[in-house]
């Protein structure tokens, strides 16, 4: 069996044991569930940003978000807790690749456990436009209440608290 799809639907592919044989159907995703799968993901280990700029991207991230930047292998990073964003130069990517990398082409959610207000504060009086919120969203893992802004890519970027 072997399966493909989004969220909205998977197709189904069942090969019987005749060679050359062989009926597909269309699962709703309502019937789709993960124990069909040969393998479960734990967690998401990095995520890659392509960035127009790599110094102003660093600049950002570790004044605006306080993210601690990182060198391994030549390659730029930035961490913060147990979490990754690598850094790719456009034009200069490194193989394999996103079949387009685009810089400003992210929404990112990040959670934070100080109050809101402050952050709203702290991001105004370093002169970064907050473009919504704050708004009542829906999170991972429950209802979160979030900012907008944009980093010098134009991604958009979501401060967020769980209520």
């Amino acid at each position: 069996m072997k399966y493909w799809g989004n969220s909205l639907s998977l197709v189904w592919i069942q090969t019987d044991p005749l060679p050359k044989v062989c009926r597909a159907r269309v699962v709703p995703a309502s019937e789709y569930h993960s124990s069909h799968m040969a393998f479960a993901l734990d967690q998401l280990d990095h995520l890659v940003l392509t960035v127009a700029n790599i110094d102003a991207s660093i600049d950002f991230y570790t004044e605006v978000l306080g993210m601690d930047p990182v060198t391994l292998d030549g390659r730029k990073s930035l961490t913060f807790g147990t979490q990754t964003l690598k850094l790719h130069q456009r034009g200069h990517e490194p193989t394999p690749h996103a079949t387009h990398p685009t810089p400003g082409s992210a929404d990112l959610c990040f959670i934070t456990s100080t109050p809101l207000d402050e952050v709203i504060r702290y991001v105004t009086e370093l002169r970064v436009h907050i473009e919504a919120g704050p708004v009542e969203r829906n999170g991972a893992m429950g209802k979160i209440r979030s900012v907008y802004f944009r980093d010098p890519d134009r991604n958009l970027i979501e401060i967020a608290n769980y209520l």
